[in-house]
């Protein structure tokens, strides 16, 4: 029985690219997964770091203030920018209003030099407790642009 169950799933899925009515095989097209600051919910509850701004695809000069909220381990939040090679270009460390167990607001400033126009990469993440790994890491591609 759970054979045949599992032969009609794979049929249905296979099958639903078909129009019904002329038989013919249509493309059924897959969206495209779109940059976001804000990690999808888990089934445990809000993700750990939520970044307000900046946005994805926002055109960035020196210095940026990155805001969001978080609920992390003693409410310590990393945050890091990128160039286009992933070096790191800054990095600093900062605290969330509230953490391990309630969400807290973070707002920090970071200043980051590039010589010319490219595109960039923040990263919001804790670092872990155990191993000092970065977690609940959230990426922003953004574009880096020289001070004037």
């Amino acid at each position: 029985m759970g054979l045949l169950l599992a032969t009609v799933g794979a049929l249905t899925a296979c099958t639903s690219g078909i129009d019904r009515a002329t038989g013919v095989l249509t493309s059924v097209p897959t969206p495209a997964p779109s940059a976001s600051a804000t990690p999808s919910t888990s089934p445990s509850g809000p993700a750990a770091i939520v970044v307000d701004s900046p946005l994805p695809g926002d055109e960035l000069r020196s210095p940026i203030t990155v805001r969001g909220t978080a609920n992390v381990f003693e409410a310590s939040v990393s945050i890091q920018i990128l160039d286009a090679g992933g070096e790191v270009l800054a990095a600093i460390n900062t605290q969330a209003s509230c953490g391990s167990g309630c969400r807290g607001t973070f707002s920090s400033p970071i200043a980051f030099y590039t010589p010319m126009r490219q595109s960039g990469m923040i990263e919001v993440f804790e670092v872990s407790a155990e191993d000092g790994s970065a977690i609940h890491v959230v990426r922003i591609p953004i574009t880096l642009v020289p001070g004037t």
